[in-house]
């Protein structure tokens, strides 16, 4: 035999074996996808009153098929319940005396919903919705896909195409595998799977961020809602592959679990996802839940390539036992792509959002989020067990969001997509533990130099500045929560007294509710607090949703600046997990120092901790206490701390740029280069 033949009928040899692994991987997948939709026990009762109910055309009465709903899509219906359908039949839990009644009710339904091929105006039910129902539907029923019904249903799952970014990109593709296993097309699969694959990356772009933050629909964060489907996906496709000709790079199970244990677990308290992070949806009842969050750190433990075991395992715990102080996380992040900010201590956290020319305010999209103009715009969340704000949403002052400065009374604006931040001075320097935030703040004609200063047990809210020419009523909310437990005060008189109704007070203490307390440390003139009962309902946030009014009783603390304030000032300080004994011996001794108050530099220090934090919105000098004289060449966030007697300055530029700072500490000068590229707005330390 001829060489030349030899190597032709090798080659062939070697295609049919890859072809036979290829064939024998696909069918792999497609077990473990059928495994994913299967249920152990499955709902029979609610599967009899489908079967009983559905009309002889295969329809169901009370389903509006004309429909076109952007939000909660009422056909989705019909193949919710056929969904119950296939999942008994698949079980085999169904009697063999109903099975042929069920599954005519099964390819009934199935052939209805081909046949009428309903659609609604919204582009995700049609192109992922749908067909992601409809191919697990196919998929536990395919025996009974005779008759051209595989090929007709495969065409509904064809809408679905490879195309678009970030979680978008995961269900169009999910949908592609699933046609791909009907089809048994191998190398659709493959295509499938590499591009998910691709799609985990870092990158400036829609998608994991370089600090591990997630933004979707440009440059917005999104961390929660898409990026909360991103980090339960694609680990769940990751190990759909493992072991396959389809399988994951490592190096792709390192981003997945840094995105995870780096991004995502730190914007979790008490199995609630922080709502700064999670865009409009905060508009849907229960929004949030963060529960899924252990099955995600469980999938990437089953994956080989997976290193950061010990932490995967803590953060899996955490969210399934709750977050007691022995399980929470400790420590202080600042996210620099996404103008965002998380302080973590056992017993509570509190996050900041800021804008900036860099980022897109929160959308309204499918109307959802029709009141959310001020979600970016300083919103400080306090956190003890995670359902401080559970609901509270519907019921909501609007004008009134927590940490923000804010006109009120005016007319409320229509959330304008796609609006950014009209100063670029936003953002915040970390050494892990502790750090501050600060921003340039205008909204409007509104002005304000706001910064947040995050220590052990406490975090100081210092305002400046803040000046409005428009003749509406200038505060800035404290907080507004769920009402827990009685409203405390200590008034300037000295009494304490425990509110019965809401009351404006002049220049209180201290306010103490709910486990936390307010310590007033400048004197507010006047302060709005109480409780009190609000009514609202969820479709005066979301369109789509119930009018049905609700109510619930609500918590509210706000500073009062009046008419046309002209540089107007705040400074107080938030002492979570706290009663109303100790707020008032933090009131009476206070741990930190406000040391300045300036639209050029705020400042404020923990003595006791050796920590002195200042925000410098240009060049100059202050006090440092125990650092001495501070100073600075260049507008920059600055942390100063003491390690082994030696002092260690860690800066950023908040507004995302490079290049040198040089800082003086008494008599000693460095000049500190600050990250660039990717990395600008990120910290740097340097010891002196």
């Amino acid at each position: 035999m001829r060489w030349g033949t030899c190597l032709l009928i090798a080659c062939l040899c070697a295609a049919g074996r890859a072809g036979a692994d290829a064939r024998s991987d696909l069918e792999t997948v497609k077990a473990r996808l059928i495994a994913l939709s299967h249920q152990d026990a499955p709902n029979l009762k609610l599967m009899h009153n489908w079967v009983r109910t559905q009309r002889a055309d295969g329809s169901w009465g009370g389903i509006n098929y004309d429909a076109t709903d952007r939000t909660l899509w009422v056909p989705m219906a019909h193949l919710d319940r056929l969904t119950v359908i296939a999942q008994a039949l698949e079980s085999g839990k169904v009697p063999e005396s109903e099975r042929a009644s069920v599954a005519q009710s099964f390819v009934r339904g199935f052939d209805f919903w081909i046949a009428r091929d309903p659609k609604s105006s919204n582009w995700w039910y049609n192109e992922i919705g749908a067909p992601a129902s409809v191919y697990r539907i196919m998929l536990l029923c395919e025996p009974l896909l005779t008759d051209g019904r595989l090929e007709k249903g495969c065409a509904v799952l064809a809408r679905s195409k490879l195309a678009m970014t970030g979680q978008n990109l995961i269900w169009l593709a999910e949908n592609v595998i699933g046609r791909a296993c009907l089809q048994r097309d191998a190398d659709l699969m493959a295509a499938a799977f590499k591009r998910i694959e691709q799609e985990i990356v870092v990158t400036e772009k829609e998608g994991i961020q370089p600090d591990f933050s997630f933004h979707q629909h440009g440059a917005q964060l999104y961390s929660g809602g898409y990026g909360n489907g991103f980090a339960s996906d694609a680990p769940r496709f990751a190990l759909l592959a493992q072991g396959t000709a389809f399988a994951f790079a490592p190096e792709k199970i390192r981003i997945l679990e840094n995105y995870l244990l780096d991004g995502q677990q730190w914007m979790i308290r008490g199995g609630q996802f922080d709502y700064s992070a999670g865009g409009r949806e905060l508009t849907r009842a229960n929004s949030g839940r963060a529960g899924g969050y252990a099955a995600n750190a469980q999938s990437l433990l089953k994956l080989d390539a997976t290193v950061r075991r010990n932490e995967l395992q803590a953060l899996a715990a955490r969210v399934a036992h709750g977050a007691s102080p022995a399980e929470a996380l400790t420590g202080h992040r600042h996210f620099w792509c996404s103008d965002y900010t998380v302080h973590h201590r056992p017993e509570w956290m509190v996050s900041v959002r800021m804008t900036s020319v860099r980022l897109q305010q929160t959308e309204l999209v499918n109307g959802e989020n029709l009141l959310g103009e001020h979600l970016s715009d300083g919103v400080m969340y306090i956190y003890r067990t995670g359902g401080e704000y559970r609901n509270i949403f519907p019921v909501w002052n609007w004008a009134r969001p927590p940490g923000i400065t804010v006109e009120q009374d005016r007319p409320a604006g229509r959330v304008n997509n796609k609006r950014r931040g009209t100063r670029a001075f936003a953002g915040g320097v970390s050494d892990g533990r502790c750090g501050v935030s600060a921003m340039d703040f205008e909204r409007d004609g509104l002005t304000a130099k706001k910064a947040w200063f995050f220590f052990d047990g406490a975090v100081v809210c210092l305002g400046c500045g803040i000046s409005s020419d428009s003749g509406w009523r200038v505060i800035t909310s404290v907080n507004q929560c769920l009402a827990e437990g009685p409203v405390t005060v200590r008034r300037s008189s000295g009494e304490t007294d425990v509110l019965t109704s809401p009351e404006k007070l002049a220049r209180p203490a201290w306010v103490h509710q709910g486990g936390v307390g307010y310590v007033f440390l400048d004197g507010a003139d006047l302060v709005g607090v109480g409780a009190s009962v609000q009514t609202g309902s969820w479709n005066r946030i979301s369109s789509a949703r119930k009018a049905d009014p609700v109510s619930a009783d609500v918590f509210s603390l706000w500073v009062d600046h009046g008419r046309k304030p002209k540089g107007t000032v705040y400074a107080y300080a938030v002492v979570p997990a706290s009663d109303g004994a100790a707020t008032e011996t933090f009131a009476a001794s206070p741990s930190v120092r406000v040391v300045a108050n300036t639209p050029q530099v705020q400042a404020v220090e923990d003595a006791g901790a050796g920590v002195f934090e200042v925000a410098f919105y240009a060049a100059g000098r202050v006090a440092g206490g125990g650092f001495g004289e501070v100073g600075v060449d260049a507008p920059c966030l600055l942390l100063l701390s003491k390690t082994n007697g030696r002092a260690r300055a860690t800066l950023c530029n908040p507004e995302n740029g490079a290049g040198d700072v040089r800082v003086t500490l008494g008599t000693r000068t460095a000049c500190v280069q600050l990250p660039s590229g990717s990395l600008a707005g990120s910290s740097v330390s340097q010891m002196f």
